[in-house]
């Protein structure tokens, strides 16, 4: 039996990563569109900005955290059953979530920072405004928005892949990634 096939589940650290992404995404989605919506000059759109910042930059640091533990733990390896197409695939979904999951906070940083505003963290620390720049700014923010796009897709990809591995192939990929 290879050390894939005896994984049973993934281990706390890996799920708490996974979920915690996944709603920091959830929530950053969330807060974007509401804010777009919100008058130019409202508090309020002020403040959803500062909350999509701070979480964008938590969200940052937490994917690095993440690349860490797949880099260190075997939990995160695949299962050597099925086609190898397959095995490809989720490999370059995966690396094309945590490239994306990386550039997503990257050039929402450098938009914000370049683009005249800084970023305070929760109060934990901030990243300071730098000298205004519209070309850095605006190529920052073009590529945060369409990143998002990709993001989406991907996501979809992914919760689409992860439904078919628990109801279709009922290989229990779904099931380790929850109960562990």
């Amino acid at each position: 039996m290879s050390e894939v096939e005896g994984i049973k589940g993934y281990g706390v650290t890996a799920r708490l990563l996974h979920w915690g992404m996944a709603i920091l995404i959830v929530a950053l989605f969330l807060v974007a569109w509401n804010m777009e919506d919100l008058p130019k000059d409202s508090d309020e759109r002020s403040d959803m900005f500062a909350l999509h910042r701070a979480l964008g930059v938590f969200a940052g640091l937490l994917i690095l955290l993440r690349l860490l533990w797949v880099n260190l733990s075997v939990d995160y390896l695949l299962p050597s059953q099925g086609p190898k197409w397959q095995a490809l695939a989720a490999k370059l979904g995966h690396w094309g979530l945590y490239a994306l999951l990386l550039s997503m906070p990257l050039t929402g940083i450098l938009g914000s920072i370049y683009g005249g505003h800084s970023i305070d963290v929760f109060g934990l620390f901030s990243i300071p405004r730098q000298p205004d720049s519209d070309l850095l700014a605006g190529y920052a923010d073009k590529l945060h928005e369409l990143g998002q796009y990709a993001l989406m897709a991907l996501v979809g990809v992914h919760v689409l892949a992860a439904l078919l591995h628990q109801f279709v192939q009922k290989d229990g990929t779904l099931t380790r990634m929850m109960k562990g």
